[in-house]
């Protein structure tokens, strides 16, 4: 709480228990915290114990945060006998800083000899603060610190759980005689992936785009697919997707993605089974499509059988929830990070999704010889594709409105409202060439800012796929290299942002969502395609490889049937193309875009 916004004022203070009883509106309600932090103090004296920002907060990441670190005056390099580093005795104890080079995930761990009773904070950070310290507190709500209080028997701390980070801060407290450390650090902890898949090409900002998805990638790998290792790490639907695809395109390995959809089943077994909305309606549904996606790469339909009725059970549930005019109200959806309506509505990109979801659960029936299933899903489809475009799109914007609240259109407008019914098979050819003509518009400025642009990283995901679906490659290299390139820049060995910026207490600088432009480089600029925006026979591998920018790209995609070399090179009015497959798989090659106008010249070494 503080009377003031700013964030570096001496009157803010926090409390650490007895907390508010928040079932007491009138405490609540008698709060005016434009008034002075005297009055605040006042109405909960009874409530709050206060803290300036001064005090400790008896919390290791708000004390680490708290303690001015005094670089003015810097411990001497001194080692003992044992080349160990001797931390000497303060009245406000040392810090010392680690950078790892490179965003980690891992468990903390500090060795050396600590007398009984010495407090080690240990904070981390993604990124450094205005101050060149590690930005301990960069999210407010992150507690992003540990403390051990030391016992003179034991010579190593380590933390339970991994963490992501780049840098760390360990503050040494109350030492009663100097310490002597000799090690610190982490101990690394990811999902063993085997990078089997490479990408580079002429365009060395590309290269360096491809390598950041991959290496994010890996730090939100753990026993389950997460979203950040700095944040919350967790497993959510919206994120897997785009991990899903980077996964096939640079493993193959997809044991990890048939766990995390394990795990999905009992988080969203309430909705599944009786319908109980949680906070984003539509992320079963992505489970739903990544499902689909798997099955499709691997040719394994063993989940599918599985989980069937759990889907069908689901899209039931939703269907209950229709309107006169046939849409689907939610409660909550995600959609996006923008400012886009989530609550209480049909919102057509909810709609849209619920669309393909349907059309997979009538093909999954078919392949399961359930053809009472296939046809009533596929007419709920039909339905629903229906509705949306009579009830949702607008012929003089060229585009559809963002949904119905209130049994009132709301009169916006955001791009993942056009883009998903284009992807997921609700707009027709007419419709599609209008939403792609409004695109080449809203793209130009998208106006950066933490979650107020008119599209981010994650909605991005879904506008390459229709781009490259629709063969605006240019515009969408244009569009990746924009964007992706500043997070490519950022650091010696980059990773992927959740917004298009990392100022602010928002965004994490390492955020799986954003992979994504790594699976399409290898699936679009090397060609190999692995479905998802495309159909696909496991049996036949397909290069298609497209590019307006690039002049030689070469790399290996790991294709259901699996691993594909592909190199391509422009000479002349020639395309010069060389791949390796697997032996005794058919492969068709067929160039695409501005390739597809050159001789193409095949050297087949497979």
């Amino acid at each position: 709480l503080s009377g003031s916004k700013d964030k570096n004022s001496d009157e803010i203070f926090y409390s650490y228990g007895p907390s508010i009883d928040l079932s007491n509106n009138k405490i609540i309600d008698s709060l005016e915290l434009s008034k002075s932090i005297e009055i605040i103090k006042q109405n909960l004296t009874n409530k709050l114990i206060p803290q300036l920002r001064n005090k400790d907060a008896n919390h290791p990441a708000r004390d680490m945060v708290w303690k001015n670190v005094d670089k003015k005056n810097p411990i001497e390099n001194t080692k003992n006998e044992k080349e160990n580093l001797v931390i000497p005795t303060r009245q406000n104890g040392t810090a010392l800083i680690y950078d790892m080079g490179e965003i980690q995930l891992g468990r903390f761990f500090i060795e050396g000899n600590f007398p009984d009773g010495t407090i080690i904070d240990i904070g981390f950070s993604e990124e450094l603060n205005s101050n060149g310290l590690p930005w301990l507190y960069k999210r407010y709500q992150i507690g992003a610190g540990h403390r051990f209080i030391t016992s003179e028997k034991q010579k190593r701390y380590e933390t339970f759980k991994p963490y992501g980070a780049k840098y760390i801060q360990i503050n040494i407290l109350k030492n009663k005689i100097p310490v002597s450390i000799s090690k610190a650090g982490m101990v690394r902890q990811v999902y063993p992936f085997e990078q089997v898949g490479s990408f580079k090409c002429s365009d060395t900002l590309l290269n360096r785009i491809w390598g950041a998805g991959w290496r994010t990638l890996q730090l939100c790998a753990e026993d389950s697919y997460t979203d950040t290792p700095f944040r919350e790490r967790g497993l959510y639907a919206g994120d897997m997707l785009p991990e899903a695809v980077i996964t096939t395109a640079v493993t193959g390995d997809t044991r990890l993605l048939a766990h995390s959809l394990r795990v999905f089943q009992d988080m969203y077994n309430d909705e599944m089974q009786i319908g109980k909305e949680n906070v984003h309606s539509e992320f079963p549904l992505i489970t739903l499509l990544t499902l689909d996606y798997v099955t499709q790469y691997s040719n394994d339909w063993s989940l599918v059988k599985e989980f069937y009725s759990n889907y069908k059970s689901l899209l039931k549930n939703h269907l209950t929830k229709k309107m006169n005019n046939n849409l689907i109200k939610a409660e909550h959806v995600f959609l996006e990070w923008t400012d886009i309506n989530r609550d209480n509505s049909a919102m057509t990109a909810f709609q849209a999704i619920t669309v393909r979801s349907l059309n997979i659960l009538a093909s999954w029936a078919k392949h399961l010889n359930n053809f009472e299933d296939e046809k009533s899903f596929s007419l709920e489809a039909n339905k629903l594709r229906e509705a949306i475009n009579k009830n949702l799109w607008d012929k003089n914007n060229g585009s559809y409105y963002d949904g119905i609240k209130n049994d009132t259109l709301i009169n916006k407008y955001h791009l993942t409202s056009s883009i998903w019914p284009v992807l997921f098979g609700v707009a027709d050819a007419n419709k599609t060439s209008k939403v792609l003509k409004m695109l080449k518009e809203e793209l130009k400025n998208i106006k950066i800012g933490p979650r107020v642009n008119k599209i981010t990283p994650y909605s991005s995901f879904y506008l390459f796929a229709i781009l490259y679906q629709l063969g605006e490659v240019e515009l969408a290299e244009k569009f990746m290299k924009e964007h992706w390139g500043p997070m490519a820049l950022h650091s010696d060995k980059p990773t992927v942002w959740e917004n298009f910026d990392i100022a602010g207490e928002q965004g994490t600088s390492s955020h799986a969502w954003s992979g994504h432009p790594t699976y399409f480089l290898s699936s679009e600029v090397l060609g190999v395609n692995l479905g998802f925006h495309k159909k696909l026979n496991p049996n036949v591998i397909e290069i298609e490889p497209q590019s307006e920018t690039v002049d030689w790209a070469e790399g290996t995609v790991v294709h259901p049937a699996g691993k594909v070399f592909v190199s391509w090179k422009i000479v002349g009015n020639k395309l010069k193309l060389n791949y390796d497959a697997p032996k005794n798989t058919k492969v068709i090659v067929r160039p695409k875009g501005r390739l597809a106008k050159l001789k193409l010249v095949l050297n087949n070494n497979g």
